[in-house]
């Protein structure tokens, strides 16, 4: 797992780790990260009780990267905007759908819950599941907004 240019590795604390640099966040699928936070975490509360269970935690880590999907738009994303901003002085435009109650543009129009409900939470893709806490959640976001 080399580096990627500018980059520099991360010190590991734990001996197993050495010469293992991890980036998951860059390339990896967004949905392996805590996974491999998490096993890497574990390993280090274990490497001093049992070495064997911390190799298990750090390979589990290690494959479960090589496994996923693999992507760069999170790199791409970070250049077409954060660089493009400081080099030259580029700000998005905000969909007017974005300017919701959360937002102080939103705010200015009026804009509440039915607004956020119709547009801002529009999911795309949308979810292939159905959400069982969707009508209660309004529910009480609703009497939450009232009693202010």
């Amino acid at each position: 797992m080399g580096l990627k240019s500018g980059e520099r590795p991360c010190k590991q604390q734990n001996p197993l780790l050495q010469g293992f640099f991890f980036y998951p966040q860059s390339s990896a699928a967004p949905q392996v990260f805590p996974f491999v936070a998490a096993s890497l975490a574990a390993s280090r509360d274990r490497y001093a009780k049992s070495i064997g269970e911390a190799r298990l935690m750090v390979g589990n880590a290690i494959r479960i990267m090589c496994r996923s999907p693999k992507s760069r738009a999170g790199c791409h994303f970070a250049a077409a905007i954060g660089l493009r901003s400081l080099l030259e002085d580029f700000a998005p435009t905000i969909p007017d759908w974005a300017n919701d109650q959360h937002t102080l543009a939103g705010r200015k129009l009026g804009r509440g819950l039915d607004h956020f409900r119709r547009e801002g939470a529009k999911l795309i893709p949308e979810p292939t599941e159905p959400d069982p806490f969707i009508e209660e959640a309004y529910r009480l976001w609703a009497l939450k907004q009232w009693s202010k």
